[in-house]
């Protein structure tokens, strides 16, 4: 392999890994629950709950506070919600409420689970409590009195534009890869017309 073919090789390796690192996820610990980046601060992010007695509720609160230095667009998911509390003929359910507006009425959890809910803009330094009612119906019997519930939720956000008339950009670094992918995009045509122009030599000559 001559000089020019292993330039052409290493521009075309270079091109192909750019887009690659640009959009790869590197798993965290945040993907098991808690906020998706720095910018936002979640006290808790799971709760373990005994049973409130048939035809009764009880109440807890998820706070998320932006830590960033401007607005976002907050959401929160239920990612979980496991145990014997939500299983069998009359299973708990689940409502959220936020600021006075109800996210959810009182519903089966697989209803609830892996939805996200807009909590919408967040300032910064601003806190948001999301408010969940766990409730038994009436109708449940003595098999729930040691039924345990848990949960567990996570905060996620976007950035909101500096120019109004722009769509909210994703906090991930999005934005930069459309740049990355004309760059890569830009070495590939490099690299095809140095081949070019090498083989057309070697034909003249």
């Amino acid at each position: 392999m001559n000089r020019t073919t292993r330039f052409a090789a290493s521009a075309v390796a270079a091109a192909l890994l750019i887009p690659a690192a640009a959009l790869g996820v590197t798993p965290t610990a945040s993907a098991l629950g808690g906020p998706l980046d720095s910018a936002l601060d979640a006290a808790q992010t799971h709760i373990e709950l005994a049973l409130p007695a048939p035809g009764h509720q009880d109440t807890w609160n998820m706070t998320v506070r932006n830590t960033g230095p401007i607005a976002r667009q907050v959401s929160f998911t239920v990612l979980t919600a496991e145990g014997a509390a939500f299983e069998g003929a009359n299973p708990a359910q689940l409502a959220l409420v936020s600021s006075g507006r109800t996210l959810a009425e009182a519903s089966a959890v697989a209803q609830l689970t892996g939805r996200s809910f807009d909590l919408g803009s967040l300032a910064a330094g601003e806190t948001r409590v999301v408010t969940a009612t766990i409730g038994l119906p009436i109708e449940a019997g003595d098999e729930y009195r040691t039924a345990q519930a848990v949960v567990d939720w996570r905060f996620s956000s976007l950035r909101e534009s500096d120019d109004a008339g722009d769509s909210p950009i994703a906090s991930t670094g999005s934005d930069v890869v459309p740049w990355l992918v004309a760059a890569a995009l830009a070495i590939l045509g490099g690299a095809y017309l140095v081949l070019i122009l090498r083989r057309r030599r070697e034909d003249g000559s």
